[in-house]
């Protein structure tokens, strides 16, 4: 995996931010399954399990103040998905 994806995400502006959001948005199961988006999370192999933990484990670093302000300004816009991301961020801290 670390071969596949590098230690330092790249920096996305506030409209590549927005414009990844909504080609995501737009995107039909059957899409998200062609690119492979959903492979990993329902194997019952030992290995992709482990892939998964570290995936997530990965993915949980990359939420920084910076990031959760960006999806705060784009909340304030009227960005569902920003809204939805906030919401189910805040319930899980309760």
């Amino acid at each position: 995996m670390l071969q596949q994806h590098p230690h330092e995400p790249s920096q996305l502006t506030a409209q590549e931010f927005e414009e990844a959001v909504k080609a995501v948005e737009s995107m039909t199961l059957e899409q998200m399954q062609r690119l492979g988006m959903f492979e990993m999370f329902g194997n019952t192999n030992p290995q992709a399990r482990q892939q998964t933990v570290e995936l997530v484990h990965w993915l949980d670093q990359q939420v920084t103040e910076e990031l959760i302000q960006q999806y705060i300004e784009l909340a304030k816009r009227g960005n569902y998905t920003a809204m939805m991301a906030l919401s189910c961020s805040t319930s899980k801290l309760h």
